[in-house]
């Protein structure tokens, strides 16, 4: 499940306005965790919410407990390449019906509220001085709580060296200005920021920038580059997956029950009608959608879970859609790996041949055929070092893009994005582009069925009026 926090922690990477002053003298902590610590310093350090007697673990990428409490503890995949590791706190919950033990996340107490953090550590190395570091920490919020964070923050490093608001596009595709808070200290850096692009979810982040720079550029530069200074390991390479050809349609086989057969290469040229991405189509009723089956081998446990369902309400995610379009019923849904009637993990999509996460948005219901909980928006949320892999894997299918853009005027960084478009869809491939010594925030895919989309949004609009008429 800490894969559902990755999009969030990325969001607010130092990604803004230049350093003014230093809010920050040294290395800032979190309940007691300095970065810069060493993996066995916080393992030794514990959870500091221990009740007597509660059996709480440190567990990280490649740990056997992480693997038997069913978390995929992985960075990015660049990272992730290069030997970056990924931790949280586990929590013994007792045994299942079936007699393994089960574990779940414990969330660390901040102010009123309690928060799952996750921990990034450099890799391991010959150095003693740069092995196996804490260099990043993360966690999501809610965006209510925001007001509540800034207030803490500011009691306990001062006012922020930057206020300012970085204009979003909510899940649903509206904009609004997001308020984002910055804390420097070079080499140190904290962002507090109120809700992110497409996420619903806001994040606060600490991080070592310049450590995180030199393991970008470690990552970047291949399993075979020398170390950054030094500090950074020789990893073990790791191929990312084949495509199985991912953004052609995928055959009927895909319908639940039936095993998957391979898919051909699509012939280039234009967007086709039903827009689709791996056999999930734009204009498909939810009911249609909840039968296919996860269409990468290794998911037969994976389910379509929505907002507003029973096993999400369980599981505690939000899958709560934002804007005008919450207010008419729309539903935001994911695939999710399940086990025993419980979400375990997310299970993310092979597109263009790298793991990305998928979320598809239904209309709301109605008595219209046409528009009953169809599906109408597929989002994805891709790593934006996949975006020039991406480029080429979606030209060679459709063909050269209607629009191809770069946007740089006021904007906190200049984005690129690629349109295709035909008759009734649209597909976007946007990247959030690098800014000077930042990098690129991240790659996000749509494709909308726009005859839907402006249904909906009429709808929404005519709601949202009818309320402004009765002031």
């Amino acid at each position: 499940m800490i894969r559902f926090l990755l999009p969030l922690l990325l969001l607010a990477l130092l990604s803004g306005t230049a350093a003014r002053a230093d809010a920050l003298r040294g290395p800032p902590s979190l309940q007691g965790f300095v970065l810069g610590s060493t993996l066995d310093e916080v393992r030794r350090r514990g959870h500091p919410d221990k009740a007597p007697g509660d059996d709480v673990r440190f567990v990280c990428t490649g740990d056997a407990l992480a693997k038997q409490a069913g978390l995929d503890l992985a960075p990015d995949l660049e990272l992730a390449r290069i030997g970056v590791e990924l931790c949280v706190f586990l929590k013994s919950a007792g045994r299942g019906r079936d007699g393994s033990e089960r574990w779940d996340t414990v969330p660390l107490r901040f102010g009123r509220h309690k928060l799952l953090v996750a921990f990034f550590f450099t890799p391991r190395s010959g150095n003693p001085a740069t092995s196996r570091r804490l260099y990043h920490m993360g966690t999501p919020f809610a965006p209510a709580l925001f007001d509540d964070m800034a207030g803490a923050m500011t009691s306990r490093y001062g006012a922020p060296d930057v206020d300012e608001t970085a204009p979003i596009r909510t899940k649903e595709g509206t904009r609004r200005d997001a308020r984002r808070l910055i804390w420097h200290g070079a080499p140190y850096g904290i962002v507090l920021q109120e809700e992110g692009d497409n996420l619903g979810s806001g994040a606060l982040t600490f991080l070592d920038n310049d450590t995180f720079q030199a393991l970008k550029r470690r990552a970047k530069d291949g399993p075979g580059a020398p170390a950054a200074g030094g500090a950074i390991a020789s990893p073990q390479p790791s191929a990312p997956k084949a495509p199985p050809w991912p953004i052609a349609k995928a055959p009927a086989a895909n319908a639940a029950g039936a095993a998957p057969a391979p898919q051909a290469p699509a012939t280039t040229g234009g967007l086709p009608q039903p827009l689709g991405l791996r056999g999930f189509e734009l204009g498909m009723t939810l009911a249609e959608v909840r039968k296919l089956r996860h269409p990468d081998p290794g998911n037969d446990t994976a389910r379509l879970v929505c907002g507003g369902d029973p096993l999400a309400k369980a599981s505690g995610l939000n899958l709560d859609p934002t804007g005008d379009t919450a207010a008419i019923g729309a539903r935001l849904c994911r695939l999710y790996t399940v086990d025993n009637g419980k979400v375990v993990a997310d299970a993310p999509m092979n597109v263009g041949g790298y793991d990305a996460e998928v979320f598809f948005t239904f209309a709301p219901a109605s008595g219209a055929a046409a528009t009953s909980e169809r599906l109408f928006r597929i989002m994805v949320i891709a790593n934006p070092a996949h975006f020039a892999s991406l480029v080429e894997a979606y030209q060679t299918r459709f063909g050269k893009a209607d629009i191809d853009e770069t946007l740089t005027k006021d904007r906190p960084r200049p984005s690129r994005t690629l349109i295709w478009k035909n008759a009734r869809s649209n597909l976007f491939l946007t990247e959030f582009m690098a800014l000077a010594a930042l990098p690129a925030e991240r790659t996000v895919i749509a494709y909308t069925d726009a005859v839907l989309l402006q249904a909906i949004e009429d709808a929404a609009k005519k709601k949202k009026k009818s309320g402004a008429d009765k002031l």
